[in-house]
């Protein structure tokens, strides 16, 4: 397991590179869970995914006293994906993540060294669209898209960092 550290685990005088922190090989650790999934086309133009997945994650060496769980490892997580064709040029597409709550270091730089933090789960839903036009053959055509990010504007936190709010981007690509 390689870790962040600032601890004290890496000693300068006799670390190869002179480092006083760092990534740092640790002992290892174990994780053991399951995973299941679902795929399913109930329509002709409707593709559906689903999956879950548990683990149950530790460390051998603690990175943050007091705990031996795996840091930013949520032990539950959900996702669903439903993939809509309209017609032939038109694609919408729905993704909802969801996890369950996680420790994250937060790093102390006046006494270097990192305490746990447990972050909640989060709840996400992305809707993306695609368009594509035809270009005069088959092998040429113009697809333009557009996503938004986080729809439902839910605060969450990714490896500890906040994550912005609802975001969305469009463009255009030409295939050839």
């Amino acid at each position: 397991m390689i870790i962040f550290d600032f601890s004290g685990l890496i000693n300068f005088a006799t670390d190869p590179f002179g480092r006083f922190g760092g990534y740092l090989n640790t002992n290892g650790g174990i994780a053991r869970g399951a995973e299941l999934g679902l795929t399913a086309t109930p329509t002709r133009t409707l593709n559906l995914s689903a999956a879950y997945t548990y683990t149950k994650a530790q460390q051998r060496t603690q990175q943050v006293p007091g705990t031996r769980r795996a840091l930013v490892v949520p032990v539950h997580q959900f996702s669903l994906v439903a993939t809509q064709r309209v017609g032939r040029r038109l694609l919408i597409n729905f993704d909802f993540a969801a996890s369950s709550d996680y420790i994250a270091p937060i790093f102390n730089p006046v006494t270097f060294t990192s305490r746990g933090y447990r972050f909640r789960g989060m709840a996400k839903a992305d809707l993306g669209g695609s368009y594509t036009l035809p270009l005069g053959s088959e092998t040429r055509s113009l697809r333009f898209f557009g996503y938004v990010d986080n729809l439902f504007d839910r605060e969450y936190f990714e490896s500890g960092f906040r994550t912005p709010g609802r975001t969305g981007r469009a463009g255009a690509s030409f295939i050839f």
